[in-house]
């Protein structure tokens, strides 16, 4: 009876290892905004890694376009590669703020909540990156582009 208790708890372990959380695609930071967009956020792990170490995970703004117009867009890197990423869907719930990208492959889900520093607003939320059965989900903090 002992034994079969100790096997069920090992294959418990092992079902809910296989199936938790696992961070497939690696995103690449960054030290530079992209010279392709016209940069409003920019996201990290944690605010600290994007003003005191400029390391930026994912950008988000406005591309221009040669015949005048213009498309929010977010911009990721992955194994050294720049990826553009169209917005597809963007919706505001009171304070939540929830936007879909895709490109090249890649889906994108960005979620974030504005929080009101001293002189400046904070982002903080999460990220969700799909390309085909991979998947990753990072938590994110951001803050306004103002360079």
């Amino acid at each position: 009876m002992k034994s079969i208790k100790h096997y069920s708890v090992f294959i418990i372990l092992f079902v809910w290892s296989a199936c938790a959380a696992s961070n497939d695609i690696q995103l690449e930071k960054v030290t530079e905004t992209s010279e392709y967009l016209h940069c409003d956020k920019v996201f990290s792990n944690n605010r600290d890694s994007i003003v005191q170490l400029n390391q930026i995970l994912i950008q988000t703004g406005t591309i221009d376009t040669t015949d005048e117009r213009s498309f929010k867009a977010a911009i990721i890197h992955i194994q050294g590669k720049e990826i553009i990423l169209d917005l597809v869907k963007s919706n505001q719930s009171h304070n939540d703020h929830h936007e879909q990208y895709a490109g090249k492959g890649y889906k994108l889900e960005l979620n974030y909540e504005p929080k009101s520093l001293a002189n400046d607003t904070m982002y903080t939320g999460n990220c969700e990156i799909w390309q085909g059965k991979l998947h990753s989900d990072i938590k994110v903090e951001g803050i306004r582009n103002n360079l």
